[in-house]
């Protein structure tokens, strides 16, 4: 019904009951067997939301607190038509929508959402399907979207801070405990990326970042002592 256009979507956000608890286990009902599982469906009814409707259901739907980010879990496991499908949503509907206004886009996507969308970096479904036809992979499609989520001032959830790297306290707590969560995949390109283009835009996070790094400038031959030089390299450097 609510992908009938936005008055659908308006007279059903403002009659369904949010609370109900049934929802809360709606995500966490999967089917491998069937395309169109109760997951998938509960998926597509939170996107429709936003897909249809005007910028109010939109953020009434994104300050709702559980309903969206619910779906966020688990999200790895899904099919590659399902996540793209949810990728795409933020991407357009949200992340580039400057009529979304910063408030709603920092309650949604907090450091939990994030790091469930990190989580994509690693997935690989699509690239196991042989008729897969699409222009772009999930790990970089989530990686331009939390390019635009986490570093921009215009579009995403960047606070500026004039003392920069020189400040005493960071105006970007949840960037700084998202930065943190990514400490033991830094191995990654795409996400080292993600990383020095998050300090870059909001450097504030870069002392406390680097602070909690356990690197040791004694020369190892490991990967992970590799991996901290490097990225300290390219802090340096910008």
């Amino acid at each position: 019904m609510v992908t009938q256009g936005p008055s659908a979507a308006r007279e059903v956000q403002r009659s369904f009951d949010f609370t109900l608890k049934s929802l809360s286990s709606l995500p966490n009902k999967r089917d491998s067997k069937s395309a169109q599982d109760v997951r998938t469906c509960f998926i597509y009814f939170c996107l429709s939301f936003l897909m249809f409707g005007d910028l109010a259901v939109m953020k009434q739907i994104l300050e709702l607190k559980g309903f969206l980010q619910s779906v966020m879990k688990g999200l790895q496991f899904d099919t590659p038509d399902v996540v793209h499908a949810v990728l795409s949503t933020l991407q357009v509907r949200v992340a580039q929508n400057s009529g979304i206004t910063k408030k709603s886009k920092v309650q949604f996507f907090n450091s939990y959402v994030l790091s469930q969308l990190a989580n994509l970096y690693q997935y690989t479904k699509d690239a196991e399907e042989e008729n897969n036809k699409s222009d772009q992979t999930v790990r970089r499609k989530v990686h331009d979207l939390l390019l635009k989520i986490c570093g921009s001032f215009k579009l995403g959830i960047c606070f500026s801070n004039t003392a920069g790297a020189f400040a005493m306290r960071s105006n970007n707590p949840v960037l700084l405990k998202f930065l943190q969560s990514l400490s033991s995949v830094m191995t990654d390109v795409l996400i080292q990326d993600l990383v020095i283009t998050v300090l870059c835009c909001c450097q504030d996070v870069t002392k406390p970042f680097l602070s909690s790094l356990t690197v040791t400038y004694e020369p190892r031959l490991s990967m992970p002592w590799i991996t901290n030089m490097n990225l300290l390299t390219k802090v340096r450097k910008y």
